[in-house]
């Protein structure tokens, strides 16, 4: 042999020995691909490695997009690599039913390791392991995908971005997403920017505070379309609770609510006791109602709601009755606390009204009106009719406690 012939063997020795090496040091990866011509995306690609960190690829069957890094948690990779182990990397298995079924995509596992690769393919199967390691790729790279939705609308469709976020809203909903702080950055940019649609925007930060807190939330909504008012609760399981009461055509303002404790309480046993909204999809408001409620629960991914005109069962009447009293205990408060600052002649008015609120029994908690009816009470400035009508009110309140 020539010099020149065992100069380059060696050098193609050295080369393939390099790769071989670099093969073994390379983490294990586990591959997911599935092409289904018409389906949205047709083609997707996801490439996930035991740390977390993955790629994906979707698209065309004709083009797929650029791969997109990001980061899944390990707790998740590991579980799809036990999976994955349980199928025994892949090898010498055959996942393909018997069973004549319709196309539904090809699809392919994958498995690359210190320099071994191994895969599988299939249109359907009846392995429940293969069958749940295959929801798990899908709801993965389903996240990826309105993930990009939304990047797009954001970058060059705004007016579009609403209908994006309601997809992808009602898809985290569903449990169908995968470890939902991936999505963090995105909700973040259009919760921030003020060029897209201010309902987007809420929704955005309504999905930012699910995602972060990991807290429930319970908001009942009241609307009466015959004379446009509207009232709102939001009460957060260990945080605040806010209110609006304001007419339908009104931009939203809510406001900090200092709920009576046993009010608290009382609502999260209702709750807990309609098990939180679980079962109470059949109870729309009938056709053409102009008077409804609506309930949601939320807490991380599940989300459930209610609505209807006349309450289906005595918890959800419960509930309802303790939010009338709760917003006509505020409005109260608000407007004795205007017309007492503004020394106007309503204050009477106001009063004689919550006289009649606390004999019918229509306040969360009357007590929290004794502070103000001391001051009404204590004013050397008000008339002497109105002073002894806010003595009498406090004496029955106290009565009463």
């Amino acid at each position: 042999m020539r010099f020149g012939s065992r100069f380059l063997l060696g050098l193609l020795l050295l080369a393939t020995t390099s790769t071989v090496a670099a093969n073994e040091s390379e983490p294990p990866r586990l591959t997911f691909i599935k092409s289904f011509r018409g389906s949205q995306p047709e083609y997707v690609r996801v490439t996930l490695e035991r740390s977390g960190n993955a790629v994906y690829q979707g698209g065309s069957m004709a083009e797929a997009s650029e791969p997109e890094t990001f980061q899944l948690s390990p707790a998740t990779a590991e579980r799809l690599f036990r999976l994955a182990a349980e199928l025994n990397y892949f090898r010498r298995i055959e996942l393909e039913s018997s069973r004549r079924v319709a196309h539904l995509g090809d699809k392919l596992f994958r498995y690359q390791a210190g320099g071994e690769q191994t895969e599988v393919r299939f249109n359907y199967t009846e392995n429940a392991t293969a069958q749940e390691l295959q929801r798990w790729f899908e709801r993965i790279a389903r996240g990826r995908y309105l993930n990009q939705v939304l990047e797009y609308r954001l970058s060059f469709d705004r007016l579009g971005v609403p209908g994006a976020l309601r997809e992808f809203e009602q898809a985290f909903n569903a449990g169908e997403l995968v470890d939902p702080e991936q999505f963090l950055p995105v909700l973040e940019r259009l919760a921030a920017d003020t060029r897209v649609m201010r309902v987007a925007r809420a929704r955005a930060r309504d999905l930012l505070w699910r995602i972060r807190s990991g807290q429930s939330r319970l908001t009942i909504e009241y609307e009466d379309q015959r004379s446009g008012s509207y009232a709102k609760l939001v009460m957060e399981e260990q945080g605040t609770t806010t209110y609006e009461i304001r007419s339908l055509g009104e931009a939203p303002q809510p406001k900090p609510l200092d709920i009576p404790r046993v009010a608290r309480q009382r609502l999260l046993e209702l709750v807990r006791e309609a098990n939180y909204l679980r079962a109470y999809g059949s109870h729309p408001p009938g056709a053409g109602a102009v008077v409804g409620y609506r309930l949601v629960y939320e807490a991380g991914s599940e989300y459930n709601q209610v609505a209807f005109s006349q309450p289906p069962d005595a918890v959800l009447a419960e509930i309802v009755y303790l939010f009338q009293r709760l917003m006509y205990q505020q409005d109260l408060r608000e407007r004795l606390q205007a017309a007492l600052d503004e020394q106007s002649l309503m204050l009477q008015v106001v009063l004689q009204e919550l006289e009649q609120a606390v004999r019918s029994n229509s306040l969360a908690d009357p007590t929290e009106f004794l502070s103000l009816l001391q001051r009404i009470a204590d004013g050397s400035q008000t008339h002497t009719r109105v002073r002894d009508h806010a003595q009498r009110l406090l004496e029955e309140i106290r009565a009463r406690s």
